[in-house]
């Protein structure tokens, strides 16, 4: 009963037009991650019945980054191969080749130095940045955890302090373009800086049992 809701009864208003959803899920509703899932779970098992296996396979929702060591000729058979699950035309997968700038997936930006996969964080060319703002009605505790929050989302994405220390110093900019307090913004920043990738990690896991996301 509560599938059927979520899957024919998603509805909204624009122009003050209110408009039915007849197809797919909308991802608003609680359920829509876990349906997304167990769609594009069947895909993973599709992957692995491919004769040549990527060495990374990892998925969020729809994207998927992978490690290819086949050469490129055989890519685009692959891709076909995923896409064979696909004829009914709801979902089609595109590809996206690393160069020497390397790739962007999410909001990672990805690149090979020296054999080695180095991680930064990546911001559409859209992104306003723009962070609550403390003259808001939020309570103060909430609006005090927003720095530290992104700051311990830089730490878990960079992989290297200077990447990191670069990155902070643009978010905290865009945090007090937005009237966070500079010396509120540059103690969390410096506070978070003093962890670890694994620290940050552990904060945010800690986090996830505790909320049972």
């Amino acid at each position: 009963m509560f599938q059927n809701i979520c899957l024919t009864c998603n509805n909204s208003k624009f122009n003050e037009q209110r408009f039915l959803q007849t197809d797919g899920t909308a991802q608003g509703p609680h359920m829509s991650c876990s349906y997304a899932d167990i769609a594009m779970a069947k895909y993973d098992s599709l992957a692995n019945e491919f004769h040549l296996k990527p060495k990374i396979w990892k998925r969020f929702r729809d994207d998927i980054l992978i490690s290819w060591e086949h050469g490129l000729n055989t890519l685009p058979s692959f891709l076909e191969h995923l896409n064979s699950m696909g004829k009914t035309g709801k979902i089609t997968f595109t590809m996206e080749i690393a160069d020497e700038n390397g790739l962007e997936f999410l909001d990672l930006k990805l690149k090979i130095v020296e054999s080695k996969i180095r991680v930064d964080v990546y911001a559409k060319p859209t992104n306003s940045f723009s962070y609550t703002s403390p003259n808001t009605c939020y309570p103060n505790k909430n609006i005090c955890n927003i720095p530290k929050g992104i700051a311990l989302r830089l730490r878990r994405i960079c992989d290297d302090n200077e990447t990191f220390d670069k990155r902070s110093l643009e978010y905290q900019n865009y945090l007090i373009a937005r009237d966070h307090k500079p010396s509120t913004v540059k103690h969390h920043f410096s506070e978070v800086r003093n962890k670890t990738r694994p620290e940050a990690r552990l904060k945010q896991n800690r986090k996830e049992m505790v909320s049972g996301i």
